[in-house]
């Protein structure tokens, strides 16, 4: 997982870092991705081979990028436009990253979109308009048709947003008793999700 810092520290300390951890708790060990200046989303690939990671080059440059698992150089797989500010990503069966960019607008102004980004680079606009507000994150449900996608606008309003993948049709979720969403995973061959939120993690199920 990505780490944030306070304002008050440096520069250098504000590059912040990617740790893991075990599933059965302890202290969380440095992540080595040799090339990535900033993280803001890291995801596993399906084959749990390589991650996934949204952020920045040590430049500043918006960039996704994927590292050997077991941590040293990464690779950038896509930097610069048409991403401004990556956050929340998703890597699907056939490692096409589906990254949110809440800073992003569309050719018809439209601010928040989802990308999706093959292997070789190439960047596609799926959904616009998504006014998320601030940061999120992403995730497709089984069957890689639908992108949910957690939304806490500046009006304290918070949603879901269920994004057609195929044909950019979006609805929302009432979710008022979660404060600020942020981050969300849903289960790739189950109808249940986690979702992250300000001050606790929830699980919810969906048919």
């Amino acid at each position: 997982f990505p780490t944030r810092r306070s304002s008050d520290l440096t520069s250098e300390d504000m590059l912040g870092g990617i740790f893991s951890l075990s599933p059965d708790g302890g202290t969380p060990t440095a992540f080595a991705a040799e090339g990535v200046g900033r993280a803001a989303g890291v995801i596993v690939s399906v084959d749990c081979e390589e991650v996934y990671i949204s952020g920045y080059t040590m430049e500043g440059a918006p960039a996704v990028f994927r590292a050997p698992v077991a941590g040293g150089a990464a690779t950038s797989i896509h930097e610069g436009a048409p991403l401004v500010a990556p956050t929340g990503i998703h890597v699907d069966a056939n490692n096409v990253a589906w990254v949110m960019d809440h800073y992003a607008r569309s050719g018809s102004g439209a601010q928040g979109l989802l990308f999706a980004i093959d292997d070789t680079g190439n960047v596609e606009e799926v959904v616009s308009g998504l006014g998320m507000g601030r940061h999120g994150g992403v995730s497709l449900a089984p069957g890689g048709v639908t992108a949910i996608i957690p939304v806490s606008d500046d009006l304290g309003g918070s949603r879901l947003v269920t994004a057609n993948t195929a044909d950019g049709g979006l609805e929302n979720v009432p979710t008022a008793e979660i404060l600020e969403p942020s981050g969300v995973a849903a289960a790739r061959n189950a109808p249940v999700m986690g979702i992250a939120a300000e001050s606790a993690i929830y699980l919810a199920t969906y048919e």
